[in-house]
């Protein structure tokens, strides 16, 4: 019976890198600088859209009153698109700040604010510890 041909692969991931960036040294703070300058513009574009639609849906529930001539539910209608959307404000202004809370409690830049302090704390060979502050 012949055994079948084996081959090695090799170590999967290539060793001891950065998380799965498998990334080591100043390129691992490059990667993260770069994902939470992503995720920081992400976050902040989306917290500007919110406000926009927030000003789009009162100034639309503030015409919709203005237009409804007394009708009731045409008053209706304008008060309750005026309040789901100063609701849907809180909503935004409040994931924000539970986000700031849990960074707090955990001590974590989940606001990603000081992507060099993540790096240098999950990797800790980081060879360039200038930017370990």
């Amino acid at each position: 019976m012949n055994p079948l041909p084996t081959t090695s692969l090799g170590p999967i991931g290539g060793g001891g890198g950065f998380g799965p960036f498998n990334i080591i040294g100043p390129d691992a703070v490059a990667t993260i600088r770069n994902i939470s300058t992503l995720l920081s513009n992400l976050v902040g574009f989306i917290t500007i859209l919110s406000g926009l639609w927030f000003g789009f849906q009162f100034i639309m529930g503030a015409l919709q009153w203005l237009s409804s001539g007394g009708e009731k539910a045409g008053l209706e209608g304008a008060r309750n698109r005026m309040i789901h959307a100063f609701i849907g404000l809180i909503m935004v202004a409040g994931a924000l700040a539970i986000i700031a809370v849990m960074a707090t409690v955990f001590s974590l830049d989940i606001l990603l604010t000081n992507p060099e302090k993540i790096a240098c704390q999950l990797n800790p060979t980081i060879v360039d510890k200038s930017v370990c502050k």
